[in-house]
């Protein structure tokens, strides 16, 4: 059985495993927003946030030229990421 999302905007069912639903985003309430009803400033908003987060990861260690994270262990690995959250969040303010 297939399951599908709802856009709350444009009332469109879009499939939740398809690479649509990957592009879309949950707004206030947690509902649906397909990728085509997402205005030009919530996409731009998206890619800023996209980025925001990827440079986080950076500055943890996680991604980069010099970054395996292979051969990190778990714990290592989850202090990061926990690094780049708290360092994303300090850049939101």
């Amino acid at each position: 059985m297939t399951d599908y999302e709802t856009c709350t905007r444009c009332g469109r069912k879009v499939d939740i495993d398809s690479d649509e639903h990957t592009y879309g985003e949950a707004d206030e309430d947690g509902g649906y927003i397909c990728e085509g009803c997402l205005t030009p400033g919530e996409q731009a908003a998206i890619a800023e946030d996209a980025a925001a987060l990827d440079a986080a990861g950076k500055a943890a260690g996680l991604s980069g030229e010099h970054v395996d994270s292979e051969s990190m262990d778990d714990t290592e690995y989850e202090m990061r990421e926990e690094l780049a959250q708290i360092i994303y969040e300090q850049d939101q303010r």
